[in-house]
């Protein structure tokens, strides 16, 4: 007779119990991973299924008379289980483990900072990572691992085996803990400097007691730094005070002793007042019975010297035709015995320094032709231009001149000491001669290529001087 059996899946109250094992993890779900149980043969009811079905406990209803007819099963007891019951901690083989039992091993204490999730069951998907190489080392051998049949993501998640073969240990939902949470977290705030708390009745006294140290400093600063100054400037006074107390010395000195005596050679004729000429007078051994005579040459020399020694250096009321006084233009004694020395020395000097002297007037236009002849070179040492009918002497200036050159044709250019007629500079600069000309005087000459703009302003503003209205006289 065969035995006709209907399987009817339902949700059961609770997985089955035996006294001598407990499930720790829903060992009766899993996915149904082959094909229609198919009554009967190998893969019969009979048979143990490779894979458990969908939902275990089967309640199954069978026609076998001697268990379903005399009603002798009994259905185990529904019992209400909670979330918390239902997962415990698994003292035989599970699902997870081997059928052999494992040595006892001491629980790992707890680790303060990992988290945990004891609220989290532990279900058929979620599989602890030191039990993936037992796992695929126990199932691989009949072709029916778990993790094949669960897992889409084969390929995708990479997992190595270990060559050590762990321990098997219980799973239990304290003990489990993710894989990609950290061991310990930082916060951001552990890294912000934190000021210490001051109590409310000693902040008044911390801000003034800052207060008076920040004002103390300020003070010692200005301090210092008035004292440096002060240093500084007492060391100027006591200089100062040195100095003209050194120069109060010379004076004296200087007053008590006769500038021209014999064997003195100024290195640059200096021009002084008639008064040194009177204290020479008053030591009759240093001076001779007669003062030196000077010849035209010297006395142009000695004009020309006194002319350019000051700005403010003029003539006094003389007689032009009559030799000028040797007192009044000789910087030197000329009643000393060394009076020739004295005046070859003064002549030398004065046409080395100015070899090129053009003298004339104002708005005349051969002085102007001479000055923009003289200025289109480069000539060393510079020539030097006198306009003498602008100077207070001019009445006893221009016929001294005229004796002492020989003409009364002005202007008057001086070469080294020589007249030379403006109509031959004018020729000279036509035949570019003046370059040869000038060179034989002893003056560095190079004709200058273009003017910049600074000559030209000055250029111009000469001629606006020389060009301008002529000033009006009291007469």
């Amino acid at each position: 007779m065969s035995h006709l059996s209907i399987m009817i899946p339902s949700l059961p109250p609770s997985p089955p119990e035996s006294p001598s094992r407990q499930f720790g993890s829903p060992d009766w779900f899993r996915p149904i991973g082959k094909g229609p149980i198919l009554p009967g043969g190998k893969f019969g009811l009979n048979s143990p299924p490779l894979t458990p079905p969908l939902l275990s406990p089967i309640s199954t209803i069978s026609s076998d008379s001697s268990s379903s007819d005399d009603g002798d099963t009994e259905e185990p007891p529904i019992r209400s289980r909670l979330h918390f019951q239902t997962h415990r901690r698994a003292s035989g083989p599970t699902y997870f483990t081997d059928a052999s039992p494992a040595p006892s091993l001491p629980r790992r204490p707890s680790h303060p900072y990992r988290a945990r999730f004891a609220s989290m069951p532990v279900t058929g998907m979620i599989t602890p990572m030191w039990n993936i190489g037992e796992e695929d080392s126990s199932d691989d051998e009949d072709g029916r691992s778990p993790r094949s049949e669960i897992d889409p993501f084969k390929m995708l998640l990479p997992f190595c085996k270990p060559s050590v073969k762990l321990p098997a240990y219980t799973l239990n939902e304290k003990d489990f803990v993710l894989a990609h949470v950290p061991t310990k977290r930082l916060a951001i705030s552990a890294f912000k400097p934190r000021m210490p708390r001051i109590p409310r009745w000693q902040r008044p006294i911390l801000m003034a007691v800052l207060c008076v140290m920040l004002f103390g400093s300020m003070c010692i600063v200005s301090w210092l730094q008035q004292s440096a100054l002060h240093s500084q400037r007492a060391s100027v006074v006591r200089q100062t005070v040195w100095l003209a107390k050194m120069a109060a010395e010379h004076d004296v000195q200087d007053s008590a002793k006769v500038d021209m005596e014999p064997g003195y050679k100024p290195a640059n004729p200096s021009h002084h007042s008639l008064n040194f000429q009177d204290r020479v007078r008053s030591h009759p051994e240093l001076a001779s019975t007669a003062p030196t005579t000077m010849t035209k040459s010297e006395e142009l020399a000695a004009l020309m010297s006194f002319i350019t020694g000051t700005t403010a250096n003029s003539l006094p009321p003389i007689n032009p035709g009559e030799s000028i006084d040797p007192e009044i233009l000789l910087p030197f004694d000329p009643y000393s015995t060394r009076a020739k020395e004295e005046m070859a020395e003064l002549v030398s000097t004065q046409w080395d320094n100015f070899p090129i002297m053009v003298l004339g007037k104002l708005r005349d236009p051969g002085m102007r032709e001479l000055r923009q002849v003289f200025k289109s070179y480069n000539i060393k040492p510079l020539p030097v231009f006198i306009d003498f009918d602008q100077r207070p002497d001019a009445d006893t200036l221009e016929p001294t001149l005229a004796r002492l050159i020989g003409t009364q044709d002005a202007p008057y250019v001086l070469l080294k000491g020589e007249s030379v007629d403006p109509r031959v500079v004018s020729k000279l600069t036509k035949d570019e001669k003046v370059v040869e000309t000038l060179a034989k005087i002893g003056a560095s000459v190079a004709k200058k290529l273009k003017k910049n703009k600074h000559q030209k302003e000055e250029e111009r503003q000469e001629m606006d001087r020389v060009l301008g209205p002529a000033p009006i006289s009291d007469e």
